[in-house]
């Protein structure tokens, strides 16, 4: 008895794609805030009383705000190589189980003197050797993929958190003791 998963098999490629939709999107209202947020305090500076002085005490959430668009920008990038890595390992996996399935439909022929055997064989070594060559390469790209998503995942924290740190800077500054306004 044969149990049908292919339901199960396009309900998880689905999923995954709106996963990639989702993380995709978050990239993008990443680079977006933390550029609204650079706009809307060079801005906020520009109209102060002593423009120079409050661009000089927010300095550190310009930077702050460019580094969000910069780490969110190039997550766009590390993405894109985690998918094609992705799709490279799934490539490789599925000639490495063909060549699997190939190389168990031929027989093994034991011989002597064994160089009969290796003649016979010839074909279906052939056929491994690139069965472990697929292999070899599926691994290679799924360890890439891991590489890529770990270094998006840093990406993407690196901007969260400098997003987070360019709106507090301003009212910490003032908290702090800290005067926007200057010229007193």
């Amino acid at each position: 008895m044969q149990v049908d998963y292919s339901d199960m098999k396009q309900g998880a490629l689905e999923a995954r794609t709106r996963a990639a939709q989702f993380e995709k999107q978050w990239m993008t209202w990443l680079t977006l805030a933390s550029a609204g947020g650079l706009a809307l305090l060079l801005s906020f500076s520009t109209g102060m009383a002593h423009p120079n002085h409050t661009l000089l005490m927010l300095l550190p959430a310009y930077f702050a705000f460019l580094l969000g668009m910069a780490a969110a920008g190039l997550s766009f990038a590390t993405k894109l190589r985690e998918e094609l890595a992705q799709s490279s390992h799934s490539a490789s996996a599925f000639n490495r189980e063909e060549y699997r399935t190939a190389a168990g439909a031929l027989p093994t022929v034991i011989a002597s003197p064994p160089r009969l055997a290796d003649e016979a064989n010839q074909d279906k070594d052939a056929i491994v050797a690139k069965c472990n060559a697929a292999h070899d390469l599926a691994e290679e790209a799924w360890k890439s993929r891991v590489r890529w998503l770990w270094l998006t995942r840093i990406l993407l924290a690196t901007s969260v958190s400098a997003f987070i740190f360019g709106v507090a800077w301003p009212g910490l500054f003032v908290f702090f003791g800290g005067d926007l306004v200057g010229g007193s």
